[in-house]
């Protein structure tokens, strides 16, 4: 049986518990080309073997994935209801969300799935892994809210083995099922806060995934970085802008934004990458406060 075929099974099993939003998947997958569906292939014989490792049926998963999406659209009333995100502070989400192993886990493993079924998401995916091959010889690499683990396993394969690679999140949870999915098994997982995380030695690489809305103060979260790299390290950031979810707390409402914050916290954007979340031009997306997707290599 091809990956293809089990791509298709997905969203057939999406559309019986959901119609519309597996239409909307078949209209996002009719775009893309044949290295998606390379990569594709690829993700789902890892994301099998993941769910086996992990003692969860597919089913399961997909189920995950779908209170994600319902979860999403409930937030995104509230939000063009009020203009607001319906969290504010970091205790909130973290009481509701990050200390909740059984929320957690449906999230991380709906969040897992959402990288083969968002556009989105896999776009900023390959702009990492396209980008990487400019950065080739370093000593350690920290990831900050590993989440599922999907960068840092990338960045393993590409770094190889010779390097030290550390895995920070606030969530346990997190950590568990980034030990489940990442290939290499000498990461050093930290379960921190990062603005508790003081490291011996500064970083050669650094990467942190949809982490600055996550927090009340990015700015002072970025200065944070900005001392832990080194002088001529890397950092990768991906960023949202108008994305409630529920743990959502600090809103951008435009990449300038975002930009602004990067060059006040002492970096200069390298590379840099925007990708609507729907089909339409990113300047209408901002008008429309429909999410936009930012993701940036950065030096000091």
């Amino acid at each position: 049986m091809s990956e293809k075929h089990i791509l298709n099974i997905i969203i057939d099993k999406i559309e019986a518990q959901n119609p519309l939003h597996a239409k909307k998947l078949k209209e996002t997958l009719s775009q893309m080309d044949e290295a998606f569906f390379a990569w594709a292939d690829q993700f789902l014989v890892k994301y099998q073997q993941f769910l086996v490792n992990s003692e969860v049926s597919l089913d399961k998963a997909i189920s995950f994935y779908l209170t994600k999406v319902h979860e999403n659209v409930f937030e995104m009333i509230h939000f063009s209801q009020t203009g607001k995100y319906r969290y504010s502070s970091f205790q909130e989400v973290n009481m509701r969300v990050y200390s909740n192993p059984e929320v957690m886990n449906s999230y991380l493993y709906g969040l897992l799935l959402s990288q083969v079924l968002w556009k989105q998401h896999y776009l900023i995916f390959r702009f990492f892994i396209e980008n990487l091959s400019q950065y080739k010889i370093i000593q350690n690499y920290l990831e900050i809210g590993g989440g599922h683990g999907l960068f840092i396993d990338a960045a393993t394969k590409h770094f190889g083995q010779s390097i030290s690679y550390n895995c920070l999140d606030i969530s346990d949870t997190s950590l568990m099922v980034a030990k489940k999915f990442i290939d290499y098994k000498r990461v050093d997982f930290i379960h921190s806060d990062i603005f508790n995380y003081n490291p011996r030695n500064q970083f050669d690489f650094i990467s942190m995934g949809e982490v600055l809305e996550h927090v009340e103060t990015p700015d002072r979260l970025l200065k944070k970085l900005h001392s832990i790299l080194k002088d001529d390290g890397t950092l990768f950031i991906t960023v949202p802008t108008n994305a409630p979810d529920i743990d959502h707390i600090f809103l951008f409402n435009h990449t300038a934004e975002i930009r602004d914050l990067i060059t006040t916290s002492g970096f200069t954007i390298v590379q840099e990458t925007e990708v609507p979340t729907e089909n339409m031009p990113i300047e209408e997306a901002h008008q429309r406060k429909i999410c936009v997707m930012y993701a940036a290599f950065l030096k000091k």
